[in-house]
């Protein structure tokens, strides 16, 4: 059985804390949008948070990935 790639972190939303896995490439991609906003990964994930109601947070986390580096190659 092949091992997970995944990545599980701990991140500080409005509501406090939780965790969510993502790929190494979508944590990248997630530091290198704090460095640009110049703001800390909690920060950005209560953002996101903000930005996406009802929606799970993992999904939204990748969602605005996919949405910041598709703007910046535009």
């Amino acid at each position: 059985m092949k091992p997970s790639r995944l990545i599980n972190r701990n991140i500080i939303l409005a509501a406090g804390r939780t965790s969510i896995r993502l790929e190494p490439e979508f944590w990248a991609a997630f530091g290198a949008m704090c460095e640009a906003d110049g703001i800390s990964r909690h920060d950005l994930a209560r953002r996101i948070e903000a930005e996406s109601p009802g929606q799970p947070f993992t999904s939204a986390v990748r969602v605005a990935v996919l949405n910041h580096h598709r703007g910046a190659r535009a």
